[in-house]
Formats: structure tokens, C-alpha cells, sequence
């Protein structure tokens, strides 16, 4: 159990040193809210966005991204450096239907789709290696999933972190007294790191009860 997993459990009643619910077998919820609110925050507040240089090979659609600390929440913009031209966004679906025979038609790339969370596609295919996509990104710190995994925030940003968390929990267990507490106290957190929260849905609705 990493501290701000502690930290939560102190808010909502639950000692860190010896948890009654959230012990190591079933802090899941807890991670998973404080993953959430990492990516909020990163997003709201100004997610890093990276060019990813991509080698191109002959007759192939679809590519991985890698990144060693990072995910990808979506990319900007892909750029074909070798022929001075920039690829179009589509869908897998619409590529489909406008040319039935895709997979096997060759040429200069017009159009990239992404597919899942982190994979590219690519229509038409080069027929020849040597070549590169240039693929602007903007990326958010991967999820952690370990107590031994290292996350590295700024004070700040715990705090908000924090908050996020235990609305998250008490809005689970209906004391909305406590959630919208907290939520009012994510929102004084963000406030200070410069973004207005976007509050999810589920909160939303908390204030108008």
C-alpha cells in the first residue's frame, strides 16, 4: 500500500495500518480512483504531448505504440516526413467500407485509425521499408497497478489526487455529505492548478439533489 492509498483510507475510516476492507487484496478501488484522478489531472491541467517517430514497413497496417512510462490518450496529428505530407484521421469502419480491399492495396498513406488503446492503422500501405511516420501524441502517465510502482507527483497535485479518491468512495456508499465535501474540495485543489474540473456525470448529479 503506496501513501496516498493511506491517505485515503485515513479519510474514509479505514486504518492503513491494518485495513478492515481495503487490505492489499482489495485496494483495487481505491488504485483505480486514484488512477482516474491522475488522468484527469494531467489532462485538465496540461497532458505532455511527445512526436513519436515510427518506422514504416512494406505491406504492413498496423503498428504498436511502445512507450516505456507512458500511455496514449490520443494522437494530434501524423506526419509522413519522406513525402512532405500529412495523413488523414478516419475509422477502422470507414476504411472499410469505402475500399473493400484495403488490406492488400499499396501506395503513399493518406489515412491513419486507431485501433483499441494502442495500435495505428494505416490506409494505403507502403509496398516498400524505409520509411517513417512522424505521430504527435498526447500521452498520460501509465496506470499503476502495484504498491512498489513509483508515482511521481507534485504536492499539489496529491492533494487533489486525495480528494478525487474519497469523493469517489463515499459517493460509492452514499453519504453524499461527505462526497460532495470532497468534491468541493477537488475542485478548490484544481482551481489552484490553474483548470476547472470537468466533474464526471456521477458527481454531477450529486449537486443537483
Amino acid at each position: 500500500m503506496n501513501s496516498l492509498e493511506k491517505r485515503v483510507l485515513r479519510i474514509i475510516g479505514d486504518d492503513p495500518d491494518s485495513p478492515d476492507v481495503f487490505d492489499d487484496d482489495n485496494i483495487t478501488p481505491i488504485r483505480d480512483s486514484i488512477n482516474d484522478a491522475i488522468e484527469e489531472i494531467a489532462v485538465m491541467s496540461g497532458a505532455d504531448k511527445i512526436t513519436y517517430r515510427m518506422p514504416i514497413y512494406a505491406n504492413q497496417n498496423f503498428y504498436r505504440f511502445s512507450f516505456p512510462k507512458y500511455q496514449l490518450a490520443w494522437v494530434d496529428s501524423v506526419y509522413l516526413p519522406e513525402k512532405n505530407r500529412h495523413v488523414n484521421q478516419t475509422s477502422l469502419g470507414s476504411v472499410e467500407r469505402r475500399h473493400p480491399r484495403w488490406l492488400t492495396t499499396s501506395n503513399t498513406p493518406e489515412e491513419y485509425f486507431i485501433v483499441g488503446v494502442n495500435y495505428i492503422g494505416f490506409y494505403p500501405i507502403y509496398g516498400d521499408d524505409g520509411y517513417h511516420a512522424n505521430i504527435k501524441c498526447t500521452i498520460l502517465p501509465t496506470r499503476y497497478t502495484r504498491d512498489t510502482d513509483v508515482l511521481r507527483l507534485r504536492e499539489d497535485r496529491e492533494n487533489a489526487v486525495i480528494a478525487y479518491a474519497a469523493a469517489e468512495y463515499f459517493l460509492t456508499v452514499l453519504d453524499m455529505q461527505s462526497a460532495i465535501h470532497w468534491i468541493s474540495r477537488y475542485n478548490q485543489f484544481a482551481s489552484t492548478l490553474n483548470f476547472k474540473s470537468t466533474i464526471p456525470e456521477k458527481w454531477r448529479r450529486l449537486h443537483e439533489v
